[in-house]
């Protein structure tokens, strides 16, 4: 798969607090149901100690893809990460926002800091063979200052474990869940049309499976799936 994608470069440059490092990444909760994790690494420029008061998530849009066929889902760095924090994504309304208050971090004059955000991804639209793509952007509130830090937009998964080729693509015949197959056609169309779409969006970054799957969705379409 690649290193991570950093999503710090569309960051606000030459504050007191400096965005040094975002990782997004899709990751699973205990439970299994989907989550996205950001790794975030700051640097303090200030002469005096910077406090981190809050993460501020946007989310600006989503897309709803259904799995047209079937197949099972698959399954180092130099600061080491000194807090996660747990907190819950809703996305029963799009767009929408969420400041995550809990969120206590202390950055030494001149030091670097780096933690970790796991939001477990709820309400997600429909249920089986339902994969949403995400674009979201992030802010981080530090010391009095009322602007936060922000970088974004940026794509992201709501499940990790997908196989882009066995899942949506082409339908295969007989289809795999409880649909027509005219209905899977239509699916399977409609995924197309939003993996165009999606990679029309060259200046927004992607996370590398969300990108792997836009680059699939995109592809010449299959006779069948694999």
């Amino acid at each position: 798969m690649g290193s991570p994608q950093d999503f710090s470069k569309r960051a606000n440059a030459g504050g007191k607090l400096q965005l040094e490092k975002l990782i997004v990444e899709e990751t699973s909760s205990a439970e299994g149901s989907g989550c996205v994790r950001f790794d975030v690494t700051v640097k303090n420029n200030e002469q005096g100690w910077s406090s981190i008061r809050g993460i501020h998530l946007s989310i600006l849009n989503t897309w709803h893809l259904k799995a047209t066929c079937g197949g099972k889902g698959a399954t180092g760095r130099p600061i080491e990460v000194s807090r996660n924090y747990n907190v819950a994504i809703d996305l029963e309304k799009v767009p929408n926002d969420f400041l995550f208050d809990q969120i206590n971090q202390g950055v030494e004059p001149g030091q670097f800091d780096r933690f970790t955000v796991t939001a477990n991804i709820r309400n997600l639209r429909g249920g089986v063979g339902i994969l949403s793509v995400v674009e979201a952007k992030i802010g981080i509130y530090h010391g009095d200052e009322i602007a936060p830090v922000e970088a974004g937009p940026f794509l992201f998964l709501t499940n990790p474990n997908h196989e882009p080729s066995e899942t949506f693509g082409e339908p295969s015949s007989p289809p795999p869940y409880d649909l027509g197959n005219s209905n899977v056609l239509a699916d399977a169309k409609r995924n197309r049309e939003i993996g165009l779409s999606l990679a029309a969006m060259k200046d927004t970054p992607k996370t590398l499976r969300s990108e792997e799957l836009v680059r699939f969705l995109s592809a010449t379409p299959r006779k069948k799936c694999n």
